[in-house]
Parts: structure tokens; C-alpha cells; sequence
């Protein structure tokens, strides 16, 4: 008898009002929607793990005229880390499975109307989700340090233990990047560190992840290659890092 427990995977379907009273079949006694209502503004929501999603009038401000331009989403993040986790010439990858996928259609620029009229959302969702090899990352809420320096070099040891099993030490902050200046209004913070011990990873409950594994740039570039790495900040973290794939 196969007895291989499989990991899990995921998937997506449209929110509703209903899913506001209920809880969550994943983690006991919590809210299955931790998205609340800003305090100010229409329509922005915000979660307190660290996220805030605002929706904001563009201005253009020219010959000291304010004016309106259009509205658009901006995203909030609490700060947190993206981890270079190095050991020789090898740095470690953990997969993530997330919700990500080829577009429906070949519409060019009328790819999201055509979604929307044609109401096609559902049918999105149920095609998002692939495993994707990444550098651990995250915003681990370790301890109550308030300066942010500190903050981000405890968040990235904690994030690179509990993601991919390292232990790192001489963990340096080497840069910053934002995954879209359009609609992230803060970079997030990239940690290099070397990998001194390697232990069995224990992501939080709510996290879908598979292997963790040390590439060199060959395999890296294999990957890559074969579109098992499409991360933007991922790519971002490395080249910040020196590492040449």
C-alpha cells in the first residue's frame, strides 16, 4: 500500500457577504475574512496581520494646480524580508505553491474587459495555482523589536528557519525592491545570510509549501528556463545579492 502523504495544494473562489460571518476550516476560532474597512477613504480594506489595500485618486500637480487624474488600488505591507540564503556557491529555494497561472485568452488589451463582461472570474480562479521555486520570504511578526533594522534581520532568521529549514548567520540587509512601483507603495527589504545548519522546515498552518533545496546557478537557470521561476522578487533578491545564474 502507497502510504506518501501528498502535500496539499490550493484553490480559489470568489468572495461573498455570507463569507463574512463564517470561520475559517483551516484555523480554529478564526474569522474566515480578516479584511476589514479602513477608517477612512471608500472601498479600502486593510488586515491586521500587515496588509492594506486603499483605493486612491491619482492627482497630477503641475504649474501649482492640483488636479484629478484617475483612481487606482495601492497595497500596504508591514515591512519584512526576502532571504538570500547562501552556502558556497549554492543558495536555497523552497517550492511555494501559489495563485498564479497562464492568461484565459490571447485578448491583448481587452483581456480584463472581456473577463469582466463575459464574467469569466470563476473560471480564472479555478485555473490559479502552480508550484513555483522561490527565496524564502515573509513579514514573521518576531517579538516586539521597534527598530526596523533589527526588526527585518529577526523577521528574515525566523522566515528563512520556518520556510526552508536554514539557519542562517551574518544576516546583512544588501538592498531593497519593490514587485510593482505602480501599486506597491513601499520596497521590501532583501537579508543575505549563510546557511550554518539545516533542519526540517515548519511553516505556519495557513502556508502551502513543498521542498526545500541549496541550487547552483546552472540548476537556477534551468529552472528558469523550464518556468519554475517566474518570481519578480525573487530575481530582484538574487541579483542584489551577486548571484550570477
Amino acid at each position: 500500500m502507497d502510504t506518501t502523504t501528498k502535500p496539499p495544494t490550493g484553490a480559489m473562489r470568489l468572495l461573498y457577504t455570507k463569507d463574512h460571518h463564517a470561520v475559517s476550516a483551516v484555523v480554529k476560532d478564526k474569522p474566515l475574512v480578516g479584511w476589514k474597512p479602513t477608517s477612512l477613504g471608500d472601498g479600502g480594506i486593510f488586515n491586521p496581520g500587515g496588509w492594506a489595500l486603499l483605493r486612491v485618486i491619482t492627482q497630477k500637480i503641475a504649474n501649482g494646480a492640483t488636479l484629478d487624474a484617475y483612481d487606482q488600488a495601492i497595497m500596504i505591507e508591514n515591512a519584512g524580508a526576502i532571504v538570500v540564503c547562501q552556502s558556497g556557491d549554492k543558495v536555497g529555494l523552497v517550492q511555494n505553491f501559489r495563485f498564479v497561472a497562464e492568461r484565459l485568452m490571447n485578448a491583448g488589451k481587452d483581456y480584463v474587459k472581456r473577463l469582466n463582461d463575459e464574467k469569466r472570474w470563476p473560471e480564472l480562479l479555478s485555473t490559479l495555482g502552480r508550484w513555483q521555486w522561490e527565496l524564502p520570504r515573509g513579514m514573521s511578526p518576531v517579538g516586539n523589536e521597534t527598530d526596523l533594522e533589527k526588526f527585518v534581520l529577526a523577521a528574515a532568521k525566523a522566515e528563512a528557519l520556518e520556510e526552508a529549514g536554514y539557519a542562517i548567520d551574518g544576516a546583512r540587509i544588501c538592498g531593497k525592491c519593490n514587485p510593482n512601483s505602480t501599486f506597491f507603495a513601499h520596497s521590501q527589504y532583501v537579508v543575505c545570510g549563510r546557511v550554518v545548519a539545516v533542519t526540517r522546515n515548519a511553516p505556519e498552518i495557513t502556508e502551502i509549501l513543498g521542498a526545500t533545496r541549496l541550487f547552483g546557478a546552472e540548476e537556477i537557470r534551468r529552472l528558469v528556463n523550464e518556468g519554475e521561476i517566474q518570481d519578480g522578487i525573487t530575481f530582484a533578491a538574487l541579483a542584489l545579492a551577486g548571484f550570477n545564474f
